[in-house]
């Protein structure tokens, strides 16, 4: 909670302030924030099957993270969870070679947008 909070004032300025020694040094601090979280203590949330969170405790996890911050998120994805199987599957995984062809197609496409 605390550590997240502190991330606030850069998040909104672009800057970041260390005070030592009666003095004050500012750095830039333009960045990109990506952050990930469980949905809830046990993690399972919104599985009923394993999840043993009451609405109270899923409720109470997720407001630990304050309105102000999450205001100053602006995409978030649920990641729908993927057995070790899926996982092992070969085959249909894409060579990075592979990846890096739809990328650049990817790109070209937007910049000529």
């Amino acid at each position: 909670g605390k550590a997240i909070e502190i991330l606030r004032q850069p998040l909104e300025e672009r800057e970041v302030r260390i005070s030592r020694l009666h003095r004050i040094c500012t750095f830039p601090a333009d960045t990109v924030l990506a952050a990930a979280c469980n949905p809830c203590p046990c993690g399972f949330y919104p599985d009923r099957s394993r999840c043993r969170c009451s609405e109270w405790q899923v409720k109470r996890y997720l407001g630990r993270i304050s309105r102000p911050i999450l205001d100053r998120i602006d995409i978030t994805v649920e990641a729908a969870p993927v057995s070790y199987e899926e996982l092992r599957r070969k085959g249909q995984n894409e060579s990075s070679a592979q990846i890096r062809s739809r990328v650049i197609r990817v790109q070209k496409l937007q910049a000529e947008r």
